[in-house]
This record gives structure tokens, C-alpha cells and sequence, in this order.
């Protein structure tokens, strides 16, 4: 008999929504500058479905859109070039967990190889869900970070 206990019967429970949403609140105040942040309708858009995705527990969308996230705020605060993403990612201290996302995200979606430790198994997802979360966390926090410490000048 196949073993369906992974696969979610549904979305959460509101308790544990409204702990999940409390818990991203947390990450956002531990990460936003206390002089606000400049972004783009396109980075803000993409916060509030990683908030959606977080809250639910779609923790392999959260690890995605956390790199998408980045991508795009360094992209348009024009610091995508090696140079000045180095510079701004270091001045943020999140240079090892920028590069862990990239690798991170490009194995979820490419895949590497069969021995790949990144690569996304159906047993991993199965049944390693709290690493996930993890990571998911870990990804969230590099994103909000960096779209959420461009103060205007």
C-alpha cells in the first residue's frame, strides 16, 4: 500500500498560520533598517506571496522566491554586477548564505546530479520537512535582508 502521510490534507490550521505568520513578522523586524527600505512594486509584490508561501508551509516556493527576491532587488538597486553585489552582500555579512541560496535554489530547480546533496528527492520531501523548513528560513532571512536595507539616501 502507498504511504500518503507526507502530502498535506490541506492548507494549515489557522493556529499554526497565525504562528507561521508571527514567526515571519519576527524574521522581517529582525531584518528591515531602521531607516525603512527603498524597492519596486516587483520586489514588494513577490514579499507578500513569500509571506503567503512561508505561512503556508510551501517551504521548497519559500526557498525559490527568497533567491528570485534577491535577484531582482539587486537587480534594481543596480548592484547585480560581480562587483557591487560583493560590496553589498558583505556589507550585509550574508555572502556564504547569498551563495548557499544560488546553489540552493539552482539544484531545486536544475538539479545537478544523482549524488547531488542539494538536489531535491521525493524522500526528502517526503519525509524531511523540518530541513526544509530550515533552509526555508534560511532563505527568507537572505532575502529580507537584502531587499529590506536600501535606505534612501
Amino acid at each position: 500500500m502507498e504511504d500518503f502521510d507526507y502530502l498535506p490534507a490541506g492548507p494549515p490550521d489557522q493556529h499554526t498560520w497565525e504562528y507561521r505568520r508571527r514567526k515571519f513578522d519576527a524574521f522581517w523586524m529582525s531584518c528591515i533598517n531602521e531607516k525603512g527600505s527603498i524597492t519596486n512594486d516587483h520586489v514588494d509584490g513577490l514579499k507578500l506571496e513569500l509571506e503567503r508561501c512561508f505561512c503556508s508551509g510551501a517551504w521548497v516556493a519559500v526557498i525559490l522566491l527568497a533567491a528570485a527576491i534577491a535577484e531582482v532587488q539587486l537587480s534594481y538597486l543596480d548592484k547585480w554586477k560581480k562587483n557591487e553585489a560583493v560590496i553589498f552582500l558583505e556589507s550585509l555579512r550574508i555572502s556564504e548564505d547569498w551563495e548557499w541560496l544560488r546553489n540552493r535554489r539552482n539544484k531545486l530547480i536544475h538539479g545537478a546530479n544523482k549524488r547531488s546533496a542539494n538536489r531535491l528527492s521525493v524522500e526528502e520531501y517526503r519525509r524531511q520537512r523540518d530541513d526544509l523548513q530550515l533552509d526555508a528560513q534560511k532563505a527568507l532571512r537572505v532575502a529580507l535582508l537584502v531587499a529590506l536595507n536600501n535606505p534612501e539616501p
